[in-house]
C-alpha cells in the first residue's frame, strides 16, 4: 500500500511540475509583450488584461509550487515512517 501511495504521490508531483512550467513559460512571454507595450507607451484595455492574466499565472504559479512542496513533505514522512 505504501508503495502504491508513494508512485501516486510522485506522479501527482510530476503532474504539478509540468503545469508550473507550462504556467511560467506563458508569464515569461506575458512580461515580455507588457514591457514591449511599457516601451511603446500603449496602455490600452489589452495592457491591463495583460497585467492582470500575469497576476493570475503568478498566483497560479506559486499554487502549484506549494501543492508540490506540500506532497513532496508528505512523501518524505511516509519514506521515514517505514520500518
Amino acid at each position: 500500500m505504501n508503495e502504491t501511495f508513494s508512485q501516486g504521490m510522485q506522479k501527482r508531483i510530476d503532474f504539478l511540475g509540468r503545469w508550473a512550467f507550462a504556467f511560467f513559460t506563458v508569464f515569461v512571454v506575458l512580461i515580455g509583450w507588457i514591457g514591449n507595450s511599457i516601451r511603446a507607451e500603449k496602455y490600452d484595455t489589452l495592457f491591463q488584461v495583460g497585467i492582470g492574466a500575469a497576476a493570475v499565472i503568478v498566483i497560479a504559479c506559486i499554487g502549484f509550487a506549494w501543492m508540490a512542496l506540500q506532497r513532496i513533505k508528505r512523501l518524505e514522512e511516509s519514506k521515514n515512517e517505514r520500518p
